[in-house]
């Protein structure tokens, strides 16, 4: 789920670590959030989009970085 999410993670070179820790929640919180097991709360959303943003120096929204595959 949520391939464009982990296209640009690799692409900006960004671990799930640095993203855990700059979002703070942990490491098995965002592989179940990505699996689906758990919910995203919007101000996570938000936060990714914007990290992953300010790296690329893109403007990804988040219905294409947050869309299930």
């Amino acid at each position: 789920m949520y391939n464009n999410l982990s296209a640009e993670m690799v692409r900006a070179n960004i671990s799930i670590n640095e993203i855990t820790e700059d979002i703070g929640i942990t490491r098995q919180a965002f592989n179940n959030k990505k699996k689906n097991i758990t919910k995203w709360k919007l101000n996570e959303m938000l936060k990714i989009q914007a990290y992953i943003n300010s790296k690329l120096d893109t403007n990804y929204s988040l219905d294409y970085l947050f869309k299930r595959d």
